[in-house]
């Protein structure tokens, strides 16, 4: 595991250098949008996911572009009109954020909407310039992450899924033994059903159903056999599925012998997963029946249903966000034009869909990697005056952040740590450097400001949004 954790934050932090080095040889004027890309898709659990984020990415930042042009092009001298459909555009965007397939382009599309709407000044060559140079970071960041990943010590979604495949397997075999012995026990002595631990291993089924569901260019093999890989997928959702209800009904003799019958069966088609796929053995029909016959939430291709009544929530907090900003904006002295309303947004679109609880890890992450960076800005950076040396600067800490915040808890604070070095030493990665580290230091304040707005209204609609959540 340290030896992974190591690789993955190697091959991270040179994502992120080149993605700034090449933007930085070609001469654009915002490298950090496209290692940003690079940093987003470095949250991806395989190449293969990474790919589909990427692609979404871009056709979020497709279509955000066109919102943003619609906007500057039709409505830059209405100023109501202007902001009403920019708060509609959020409201669509974050109600649609929850899908579990196109949530990300979502969540992408405002985004870029606003930044588009707010960077250009109204301003139709200055708006085109910026959307394309968007368009070109987004790409950049997406293919250098993409090859370094490919090239260095690649680890493809067929790797992960037989893994996966060979573990989950494994689990329910011992799962299976478990409950022949207890139930063997049962019917000796009657001891009681509570003495077996019950495991659900659902969530690894429908993981392994989501790597079939990859990119084909990322897993040959398995592309090969598909067929034969599905249906023994299929057969590990029957197997859990005996598995809980041998659990839950076992003062039922009837059903605990059917279930057990089935699930003897099912076991012995999986006891060995690999050969029988490579020889491409069919699937008993009694399995593919009985998968066919099992209750929706029980099956590996299952998706939860959307909680419309939650989404519709979580977009007005959204709005309430939002407009509270502008209205500080308008009626508040904030300098620096529109740079307040924009993170203002930018984050309630972000926010607003995720868990109240993830409101802490992003208010102390951005206060606590924005001081350290603003810090390095000043003290550091300065004496900067090589590319190498800029390139060392960023690919130490993003190693470091890769690799201190490996902790499946602490893994937020990766994109966090990730995009504040990126915000607050912007002015470093100009075509002509600048240190203003009043710049940074105002960034920093309109950020936490847009916090202080996004708990106040987390606080406000936690009791519906906790109410509407376990429905």
């Amino acid at each position: 595991m340290e030896e992974s954790n190591n690789k993955i934050a190697l091959k991270m932090a040179l994502a992120v250098v080149l993605s700034i080095c090449c933007a930085l040889w070609l001469q654009w004027e915002k490298p950090y949008w496209s290692a940003m890309a690079a940093l987003v898709m470095g949250m991806s659990e395989s190449i293969g996911h990474a790919i589909t984020k990427g692609r979404h990415r871009l056709l979020g930042t497709g279509v955000g572009i066109i919102a943003g042009l619609f906007l500057i092009v039709f409505l830059s001298q209405e100023r109501f009109m202007f902001l009403a459909i920019l708060c509609v555009i959020l409201a669509i965007c974050v109600f649609m954020t929850s899908d579990p397939k196109y949530g990300y382009i979502y969540s992408t599309t405002f985004t870029v909407c606003i930044i588009i709407a707010s960077v250009g000044g109204f301003d139709n060559q200055v708006t085109f310039n910026v959307l394309l140079l968007r368009l070109q970071e987004t790409l950049l960041g997406i293919v250098v992450y993409t090859l370094v990943f490919r090239i260095i010590w690649p680890r493809n979604t067929e790797t992960l899924f037989l893994e996966l495949f060979t573990k989950t397997q494994n689990n329910l075999v011992t799962s299976f033994e478990e409950a022949n012995r207890h139930l063997d026990a049962i019917m000796a002595d009657g001891v009681d059903h509570h003495g077996v631990r019950y495991k659900d291993h659902s969530s690894s089924i429908r993981k392994l159903y989501e790597y079939l569901n990859m990119p084909f260019h990322d897993r040959y093999q398995l592309h090969r056999r598909d067929k034969q890989w599905r249906e023994h997928v299929k057969a590990m959702a029957v197997a859990q599925h005996c598995l809980a209800q041998i659990h839950a009904n076992w003062q039922n003799p009837q059903l605990i012998l059917r279930h057990r019958m089935l699930l003897k069966d099912v076991i012995d088609f999986l006891q060995e997963p690999t050969q029988h796929a490579d020889k491409g053995v069919p699937c008993p029909r009694y399995i593919q029946q009985a998968y066919d016959e099992l209750p929706l939430e029980a099956k590996a291709d299952f998706l939860p249903p959307k909680n419309y009544r939650l989404d519709a929530i979580k977009s007005l907090k959204a709005l309430c966000m939002f407009i509270t900003a502008l209205m500080l904006w308008i009626y508040v002295p904030i300098p620096d034009s529109y740079m307040f309303p924009l993170n203002a947004g930018v984050y309630a679109g972000l926010l607003a869909p995720m868990p109240d609880r993830m409101l802490k890890h992003w208010m102390l992450g951005y206060f606590g990697f924005g001081v350290i960076f603003i810090v390095q800005y000043v003290l550091i950076m300065p004496a900067m005056t090589e590319v190498w040396q800029l390139a060392a600067f960023y690919f130490i800490n993003t190693y470091m952040l890769w690799r201190v915040m490996s902790h499946p808890r602490l893994v937020v604070h990766r994109i966090i740590g990730g995009n504040i070095m990126l915000l607050m030493t912007a002015g470093a990665l100009n075509n002509t450097p600048t240190f203003d580290v009043e710049s940074s230091i105002i960034m920093l304040i309109y950020i936490m400001l847009s916090f202080v707005i996004v708990q106040f209204y987390t606080h406000l609609f936690s009791g519906i949004v906790a109410k509407l959540s376990a429905e």
